[in-house]
């Protein structure tokens, strides 16, 4: 991780750098030079970053998975003949699925749940 604090270290110096070009603009020479002598410091607790990397691609997966279900899937699963792409298998037989059950009560209370 020294490596990506270096890189970001040298971000921050870049972007430090164009502040005391903005200054150069002004007129202001004291700016600059405090801006110029100022220290970049920053501490990285990687074990929080880590963390909340986590939560967060969770929280995105959980998301899209919730669009996804109530946009696309809806809740109604039927089975393949209902499918117009569907293609049979090699033996010329339609593979046999569930018959498609009604979750339309379940839905509503699900929605209202998961939905903030």
């Amino acid at each position: 991780m020294e490596e990506v604090e270096r890189v970001i270290g040298k971000g921050l110096s870049a972007a430090k750098n164009e502040i005391c070009k903005l200054a150069d603009v002004f007129g202001s020479k004291s700016i600059r030079r405090r801006l110029q002598a100022a220290k970049l410091e920053v501490e990285f607790n990687w074990r929080d970053i880590q963390s909340g990397l986590k939560i967060s691609s969770r929280a995105t997966a959980w998301s899209r998975y919730e669009t996804w279900y109530f946009d696309e899937f809806r809740g109604i699963k039927r089975a393949h003949s209902d499918d117009k792409e569907y293609q049979p298998m090699d033996n010329g037989t339609p593979s046999t699925s569930p018959e498609p059950r009604d979750v339309a009560p379940c839905l509503a209370a699900r929605r209202k749940s998961v939905r903030r």
